[in-house]
């Protein structure tokens, strides 16, 4: 095919081709079913060597794409236009498609009254985008329904689903200055939408303030226009809505005043509809004593009316303004219930929003959980099958007050619900949660091993010492509790023996009966066996120590990987059951427009679930570092506490050993200098003598 595309030149800004079955010989002058069958193509733009078939123009790319749409028509000649294809390169195939329905395309169009069984025509339509947009040149196209891939070896995009802005902006927040990568600033595609949604903390939503929010006049449809201006008095804490209506035929009856919660609220960032089940909206409303072109007390209605994202309503009791100069209280129980979603008896040539008797009602398939609009309407009907009594003739231009009474804490939590139950992960995120429970049991394992550790000499239970009678013979030597002194038939201290160690000194007589000597091997040898089997007490409970703390590390790091890692393992199967449901909102595509608008906000919940989960996944592991860490430092700690117990131990080990030593050595030289001077004298010195010797001889 051959186009000739110039966005400037209004002939050329679009063309299409297509066959028309009713001249086609195996169908001529009858048309096809084809409602519910996809019909798809695949289209290709040229390079720059065949791109100048028609003469010079530019290339297409991302600075100059083209649209192309796949299109049927009737046998009356209503159209369907599928979703619009942005193409942004050429040498590769791009598929297009439509299946024909009672439903509009997604971004595409459909006449009044098109009929999807009858169709007489099948076309592709291309057309620009921009004014600047121009392409002349050859146009393949392929048919995608009998061949599903795109021809070997060739570059190809499988149905581009791309989003106008424009339309989405109103359910969807969008950031701003972020490029849309489509060559298209005007267009998203379906697979990056996330990157440009604009998604904040719940704590950053909260405190909405019906008082601040833009106000605007439905102005959609003739009869509901009654509304022509709204201004903020805040001074006296009210709205001053100017209305004009009627009752007269073909009359404006009624107006509304709403507030779309998603756009029109100042800080309210998250741009989603909210969960108002069970809450309750509130106004006051007065018609005022002669500021209006007449007298309306007692001839106009006030009701509060909600509305979801795909604009399903939900309309509270309407109330009479009886009296001028009056406040009267009007108020929805937004509840989670349909209400009279059954009734038919609605008023006529409306929305239907009003039920008998003006009880209030709602649209099946109303969502109190996803409200996006709040609003008050002020109506002047006088059918009397809706209302209790005839209001009369009613032309009115004047102002009606309007103050807000709802709870302020209505819109404290507006976070839509996540469906997967994160309870489990909650307390893994508090940093007291995680404080590590075995760090007691480390603290206990050391104050045991202190309490163990072998601290002997310090309570000496004997005494190295040595007592002589008046005629010098021993009367005790190494006064102790265990230890035994035996003595010979004279009476003279022989040996004394220790039931661990065995001898531990033998005493010698001269013929003369003096003592001439004391051997202390026994001692140095029990000394020196007790201070070494007290060096190995002292190891084994060092070594003991160690292994408890050990185990506490052990403790410590199987609690992580239990607990904290268990709650890492619940947020990863949580980001796949999101990202699952992300796929599968992805791969639907919705007929219904409310669908469509449901779609946009649905995908932008799991999103923005699926970043609060992967945040609490990066904290989580960002805690597994932390308490390993934690565990590292306990554990550093306590070895070297145990160590310093051993070290202090062994240390006094070696300071008893050495005093041992140097005790023992001390009473063999005093026992000496006795049977020296022993021998001097002929006689056994006494211990005066015996002290005062060895003080000279210090």
């Amino acid at each position: 095919m051959l186009a000739d595309l110039n966005g400037v030149e209004e002939e050329k800004r679009q063309g299409e081709a297509y066959l028309d079955l009713g001249y086609n010989l195996s169908y001529s002058g009858e048309t096809r079913d084809l409602e519910g069958k996809e019909i798809s193509y695949w289209i290709k733009i040229p390079g720059v060597e065949n791109s100048e078939e028609l003469g010079a123009g530019k290339i297409i790319s991302e600075e100059n794409p083209i649209i192309a749409q796949v299109f049927v028509k009737d046998g009356g000649w209503q159209g369907e236009y599928g979703t619009e294809v942005l193409i942004t390169r050429s040498e590769t195939w791009y598929r297009v498609s439509i299946v024909p329905s009672k439903e509009t395309p997604a971004w595409g169009w459909k006449d009044e009254g098109f009929d999807a069984d009858a169709i007489r025509a099948i076309g592709v339509r291309l057309k620009c985008p921009y004014r600047d947009s121009e392409y002349k040149g050859k146009v393949y196209i392929k048919d995608a329904n009998e061949e599903k891939s795109a021809p070997s070896g060739e570059e190809y995009i499988l149905d581009p689903v791309l989003v106008k802005k424009s339309e989405i902006a109103e359910y969807v927040g969008l950031k701003d200055g972020v490029d849309s990568g489509t060559g298209n600033p005007n267009y998203i595609s379906w697979e990056s939408l996330g990157d440009y949604l604009n998604v904040n903390s719940v704590e950053e939503n909260s405190g909405i303030n019906l008082e601040k929010g833009n106000w605007k006049r439905r102005t959609k449809d003739a009869w509901t226009a009654g509304v022509v201006g709204i201004e903020r008095d805040e001074a006296l804490d009210w709205w001053r809505v100017e209305m004009d209506i009627t009752n007269y035929v073909n009359g404006v009856t009624r107006g509304e005043m709403y507030l779309d919660l998603r756009y029109d609220v100042e800080g309210y960032k998250y741009r989603g509809p909210i969960d108002l089940r069970g809450e309750e909206i509130k106004f006051s409303v007065e018609a005022p004593a002669g500021e209006g072109s007449s007298n309306i007390g007692g001839k106009v209605w006030a009701q509060v009316f909600v509305k979801d994202e795909g604009y399903n309503w939900k309309y509270g009791k309407r109330v009479l303004l009886g009296e001028e100069g009056t406040w009267y209280e009007i108020s929805l129980d937004v509840s989670e219930i349909n209400g009279l979603s059954g009734e038919s008896s609605m008023e006529s040539g409306g929305d239907g929003e009003i039920s008998i008797f003006g009880t209030g009602a709602e649209k099946e398939g109303f969502d109190a959980s996803r409200v996006a609009e709040i609003g008050i309407k002020i109506s002047c009907d006088n059918d009397p099958w809706l209302v209790s009594n005839n209001p009369g003739s009613v032309d009115y231009e004047g102002p009606i007050y309007v103050k807000n009474l709802t709870n302020e804490e209505t819109f404290k939590d507006i976070s839509p619900k996540l469906e997967i139950d994160m309870s489990g992960l909650k307390r893994y995120g508090e940093e007291e949660e995680i404080e590590l429970t075995f760090r007691e049991d480390i603290r206990n394992e050391v104050k045991l091993a202190r309490e163990s550790l072998p601290n002997y000499f310090k309570d000496d239970t004997w005494t190295m010492s040595v007592e002589y009678d008046a005629y010098g013979k021993v009367k005790s030597a190494l006064k102790g509790n265990t230890r035994v002194e035996h003595y010979d038939e004279e009476g003279r201290l022989v040996e004394i023996t220790d039931p661990e160690w065995g001898s531990v000194a033998v005493y010698s007589y001269d013929e003369e009966g003096n003592l001439s000597d004391i051997n202390y091997e026994g001692m140095r040898e029990g000394t020196r066996k007790g201070l070494e089997g007290a060096r190995r007490e002292v190891e084994f409970k060092k070594n003991e120590a160690l292994l408890e703390i050990a185990k506490g590390k052990a403790l410590g790091e199987k609690y992580v990987s239990e607990e904290i890692k268990g709650g890492i393992s619940k947020c990863e199967e949580a980001l796949s059951e999101l990202n699952n449901s992300l796929n599968e909102i992805n791969n639907w595509k919705p007929f219904w427009p409310g669908d469509r608008k449901k779609k946009n906000s649905i995908r932008q919940d799991i999103e923005r679930q699926i970043e609060e989960v992967r945040d609490k996944k990066n904290e989580l592991e960002g805690l597994v570092v932390t308490a390993y860490e934690k565990i590292d430092a306990d554990i550093e700690t306590a070895n070297r506490e145990v160590m310093e117990e051993y070290s202090d131990s062994i240390k006094l080990v070696e300071e008893r050993t050495a005093n041992a030593e140097r005790e023992i050595l001390e009473e063999e030289a005093r026992q000496v200098l006795y049977v020296y001077y022993s021998k001097i004298l002929g006689r056994s010195p006494n211990e005066e003598e015996v002290k005062g010797w060895i003080e000279k001889g210090d």
